[in-house]
């Protein structure tokens, strides 16, 4: 699929879905963003939502208990990614990234971690991040699921209060 139908169809889902899902009828619902560009329901303040997609795949997370990020990306074999380990990882993430599956596992769970929170690369805490290549890790109040699908991986995080 191209990008542009992709990406319309994210703007649908965006659009429509969660009126149905919140609503029970498909509706437009009041979309804004935040000053980073986290979108939010005006009319939902409890609910949150994110979106991410890659390639022909889309991923959506609702949460009505926290806020929720998440991120899909296409794993790479064939680019060499080494070059933007030093920009975006910490230092203990560098050590872990042997190949670009590695890579584009940490990759995920930073920027669904970052998407939560909803400040993105504009500052620098994400340089600061100790973040693993588990299939689940408890991070700063947030869960991080990361699984992988086909030649994707994929990425959730969810706030908590439970930090044991």
């Amino acid at each position: 699929y191209s990008d542009q139908v992709v990406a319309f169809a994210s703007h649908w889902i965006k659009e429509f879905f969660l009126g149905y899902y919140l609503t029970g009828k498909p509706q437009k619902l009041r979309i804004k963003y935040s000053s980073h560009g986290k979108p939010y329901l005006v009319d939902y303040p409890n609910y949150d939502f994110n979106i991410s997609h890659s390639g022909e795949y889309l991923l959506l997370a609702i949460s009505k208990n926290g806020q929720v990020g998440v991120d899909i990306e296409i794993i790479k074999q064939d680019e060499d990614l080494s070059q933007l380990s030093p920009i975006v990882f910490s230092s203990s993430e560098q050590q872990l990234i042997h190949n670009n599956l590695h890579f584009t596992q940490l990759w995920t769970k930073k920027e669904a971690l970052l998407k939560l929170r909803g400040n993105g690369f504009f500052d620098d805490n994400y340089l600061t991040t100790q973040l693993n290549l588990s299939d689940m890790q408890l991070y700063d109040n947030c869960w991080i699921y990361q699984w992988q699908y086909a030649n994707y991986c994929l990425a959730c995080a969810i706030q908590t209060d439970y930090n044991n």
